[in-house]
């Protein structure tokens, strides 16, 4: 999960890439088990770290 969210905030791949490159290979589990850690999907959270990127 910690390489999904490094990915997440620093690489310009799709939530797709990052779910397979952080060793998933379903992407739904994927969504669910972020979700469950990080309380945010993986989308809401690339936006949120863009946002105070900025």
């Amino acid at each position: 999960m910690t390489h999904a969210l490094k990915l997440l905030a620093e690489q310009p791949l799709s939530i797709t890439e990052v779910c397979f490159e952080s060793g998933f290979n379903n992407f739904s589990y994927f969504n669910k088990t972020f979700k469950e850690y990080i309380q945010k999907s993986p989308s809401q959270y690339r936006k949120e770290f863009n946002y105070f990127m900025e």
